[in-house]
């Protein structure tokens, strides 16, 4: 079952025999079960991969006509599965998503450096790093079929299509990977987890704020916290994928 934060400080603060509270906000004590919940929130989200916050998103545009070939990656992503850009050309009725390849920075550079100024099609652009500026060379005469990173924030593509737009566009790439999920210090804010996660979050809040502010161990809660963490490993898909499928023990005759 689903509980708000402020569901979630009324319940510690009673198994911890505290104070009532009607906001998270009304004490010390219920402020500071607030901060548990979201660390041990955190906590959940990087040890316990949550199939909820795999998701489709786009990167981020250089936005200067010096920099065509180079984006970035939102601040909230965790990890990139796949790059997908969008060949479709004016005219074209329908999109057109193609794969972008990863290519390991130091042979991309080898690639890329290949190219030369004076070739048609072909330019350049500074990228500044670590307080120093690199020149990159790229194509500017058709879509990218490659990227690298040298940071794993900012991207480098190895071209782009000047007849269709003046750099690489957020808004034709699709991008599949984990996002970092937010968290509101509000009595209204539900975490971004299944149902069946709030057992979880709130058992090994209840043994956190125990151990922290009781300067007690709670043994029961502590023993749930472990017994839901295996249940949740075991349930965190909703709909079972190919691997998934394919891991089930099979007791048939070979």
């Amino acid at each position: 079952m689903r509980k708000s934060l402020l569901d979630m400080v009324q319940l510690i603060l009673s198994s911890m025999d505290s104070d009532e509270v009607n906001s998270i906000s009304d004490t010390i004590e219920s402020t500071q079960v607030a901060k548990i919940i979201e660390s041990c929130y955190y906590d959940m989200i990087t040890d316990i991969f949550m199939p909820e916050h795999s998701t489709a998103f786009q990167l981020n545009a250089s936005g200067s006509s010096t920099k065509p070939c180079l984006m970035t990656v939102p601040s909230n992503v965790t990890k990139i599965d796949e790059i997908r850009y969008n060949y479709q050309e004016t005219g074209d009725t329908y999109p057109d998503y193609r794969i972008i390849r990863f290519k390991p920075f130091h042979q991309f550079i080898i690639d890329q450096q290949a190219l030369r100024l004076d070739t048609t099609g072909v330019g350049s652009m500074v990228v500044a790093h670590n307080g120093e500026n690199f020149t990159f060379i790229f194509r500017n005469n058709k879509q990218p079929e490659f990227y690298s990173s040298v940071d794993d924030q900012t991207y480098i593509f190895d071209s782009y299509d000047n007849t269709e737009d003046s750099t690489l566009q957020k808004t034709k790439t699709l991008c599949l990977g984990t996002v970092y999920p937010p968290f509101s210090m509000t009595d209204t804010f539900y975490p971004d987890i299944d149902p069946t996660q709030f057992s979880l979050l709130i058992n090994k809040a209840k043994t956190r704020a125990f151990n922290e502010l009781k300067q007690q161990i709670n043994s029961e809660s502590a023993g749930e916290a472990r017994r839901q963490k295996i249940i949740v490993q075991k349930r965190k898909r909703k709909t079972q994928n190919e691997s998934e499928l394919l891991s089930t023990a099979r007791f048939g005759r070979k």
